[in-house]
């Protein structure tokens, strides 16, 4: 999972919960470092046991290096898209993940 966003962190979380092997993958090293420190950064009765349960079981790591993304059956992109005052997405952030993404897909 890239991103830890309000939907990424707790689709990751429900993931690993369910015996999926998860790495998410956060580029902000604040962000990275709270949730290594198990803090949840939304408030969601019991996400915190959760993330400090997957983090104790091990299905569950966190990142900032892409390269851990390599050999995954699957990928969910969850990056923030901001609007502007006409709705209009702002794509960039997306645009970099999938860049920064690309050197460690493999074919297929």
């Amino acid at each position: 999972v890239l991103g830890v966003s309000r939907a990424g962190l707790p689709l990751a979380l429900l993931l690993a919960e369910r015996g999926h092997q998860v790495v998410l993958v956060e580029k902000d090293a604040p962000a990275l470092a709270a949730l290594q420190a198990g803090k949840y950064p939304f408030l969601e009765p019991g996400a915190a046991e959760l993330l400090q349960s997957c983090l104790e079981k091990g299905c569950f790591q966190l990142s900032s290096d892409m390269s851990k993304i390599k050999g995954s059956e699957v990928i969910l992109l969850t990056v923030t898209t901001p609007v502007d005052e006409r709705l209009i997405p702002n794509m960039s952030l997306v645009e970099a993940a999938i860049s920064d993404l690309q050197p460690h897909l493999s074919g297929g």
